[in-house]
């Protein structure tokens, strides 16, 4: 849908041991487009507008740590917290709400040097992406016109073969 992220103060990244790695910027830019004007509505825009600038503070956690013998657990968390109110749309990007722009964390298994298999799930939330809401009991409710936020969830279950192609040296 767009383009989001753009850290422009500190570029290294803090490592207090092999396994972790934070990034901080106190100074980030949040840059949102969405080309679509049929889409414009559920990010925060008007349908004249396709792009939104937000300024704030970015921070990135990184871990990856093998658990077990062929078996690597992995997990980033980016959040992004903007510091300027809206005055055009004072609804949008509200000073002080975090966005959890990527909550990922994996596994990863290699059975062998040509199997591999891995679970992924990743989460983001955003408040100003607008969903529509749905009364009623089961999956299928009701539509009332009615949007508002949503936590997104994703799942993936990945199975790969690997195989590795060697020149010979002459």
């Amino acid at each position: 849908y767009g383009l989001v992220g753009s850290e422009i103060c500190i570029r290294d990244s803090y490592r207090p041991n092999q396994y972790m790695s934070v990034y901080y910027s106190p100074c980030g830019l949040d840059l949102l487009f969405v080309r679509r004007p049929e889409l414009r509505q559920q990010f925060g825009l008007e349908e004249d507008e396709a792009t939104n600038v937000t300024f704030g503070s970015f921070l990135n956690l990184n871990y990856r740590r093998q658990i077990m013998k062929n078996v690597v657990f992995a997990t980033k968390l980016q959040l992004f917290t903007n510091y300027l109110k809206n005055k055009e749309n004072p609804a949008f990007e509200r000073p002080g709400s975090i966005d959890v722009q990527l909550w990922q964390n994996s596994l990863n298994f290699n059975f062998n040097k040509y199997i591999s298999f891995s679970i992924t799930t990743t989460v983001i939330y955003d408040e100003d992406r607008q969903f529509r809401l749905l009364e009623g009991d089961d999956k299928l409710g009701q539509n009332n016109g009615a949007t508002g936020p949503r936590t997104q969830y994703f799942h993936n279950l990945g199975f790969g073969l690997n195989y590795s192609f060697q020149s010979k040296q002459h």
